[in-house]
Order: C-alpha cells, then sequence, then structure tokens
C-alpha cells in the first residue's frame, strides 16, 4: 500500500517536473511578442500621441499582459516618484522585477537593461531608432525561442515523466 502511494507521488512529482521546464520553453517565445506588442505601443504612444515617458510607459503597462506589463508599470510608478536618479536605474530595477516572474532568459533581460539606457536620452527620432533596434534584437531572440521551443518542450515532459519511472523501478 504504502509502496504503491509512494510509486504514485514518484511518478506525479517527475511529471510535474517534466512539465514546469517544458512551461517555460513554450512561454518565452509568447512573452517575447508580448514584448514586441509592448514597444509597438510604445513608439506610438512617443512618436504619434508624443505622451511625456511616464505617461507613454504607464500606457504601454496598461496594454500588455502580465509579466510583461510589470516593466512598464514599474519604471513608470517610479519615474513619477523620481529621486533624481536616471532612468536606466529605474529601468534596470523593472527589469530584475519582471525576470522574476517571466520565462524570460538573463540575455533578454541584459537586452533590455542595454536599452534602458538609451530610454529617455535622446529626442523623439533617436528613441525611436532604439525602439526599432531593441524590437529586431527580439525578433531574432523569440525565432530562436520558437526554435527551441520545438526542438525541446517535449523532451522535458518525456524526460520528466520517464525519470519518475526509472526512479519507481529502481527503488522497488
Amino acid at each position: 500500500m504504502f509502496k504503491t502511494i509512494g510509486a504514485v507521488c514518484i511518478l506525479l512529482w517527475g511529471s510535474w517536473i517534466g512539465f514546469a521546464i517544458a512551461k517555460k520553453y513554450r512561454e518565452r517565445p509568447k512573452q517575447l511578442q508580448q514584448l514586441l506588442i509592448a514597444f509597438k505601443i510604445l513608439e506610438t504612444e512617443i512618436s504619434y500621441h508624443a505622451q511625456p515617458l511616464p505617461i507613454a510607459l504607464q500606457n504601454v503597462g496598461k496594454r500588455v499582459a502580465m509579466p510583461i506589463a510589470v516593466l512598464f508599470l514599474e519604471t513608470a510608478e517610479r519615474l513619477s516618484k523620481s529621486e533624481g536618479r536616471p532612468l536606466s536605474e529605474y529601468w534596470s530595477a523593472a527589469v530584475d522585477e519582471m525576470l522574476q516572474e517571466a520565462a524570460l532568459l538573463d540575455a533578454d533581460g541584459e537586452l533590455l537593461r542595454q536599452f534602458g539606457f538609451t530610454l529617455g536620452s535622446s529626442d523623439r527620432q533617436d528613441q525611436i531608432q532604439h525602439i526599432h533596434g531593441v524590437c529586431e534584437m527580439l525578433r531574432v531572440s523569440e525565432e530562436q525561442a520558437r526554435e527551441e521551443q520545438a526542438r525541446l518542450e517535449k523532451m522535458w515532459k518525456y524526460l520528466g515523466a520517464v525519470t519518475a519511472v526509472i526512479l519507481v523501478i529502481l527503488l522497488y
């Protein structure tokens, strides 16, 4: 009886781990796509609506899904409570906060941090060019993430379950 319950728990645990890892591979391309949409909205807010940066960031944050919205909403909130620090610090702190919830890689976060150094530091046209640059890099990352998803998502699902089955066989 206890062996059976233990075996079932091990099988469920192994499968859960495999599905949790696979979920990161499934979510990353979606979140990169959401980032692309967010930057397109930011471009519109800056170029056509001529919104001040805190309002533009807040508008973007309201229109995209979590956890991507955290990046824009936190930056806007910190910027509106400005304590005289550079915008890049607020942006970088918001990137770190978003990465805790998101399925993005550290390389994605570094790309966003680099963009933060240019955000708000030049005129409208230059901002648009920087947004186009980060969008192009995000497209490349999204394409790579979709390739990784195709290769690794199923593998991790099966690997978790198979590892659990092997562990049950070895223990019993």
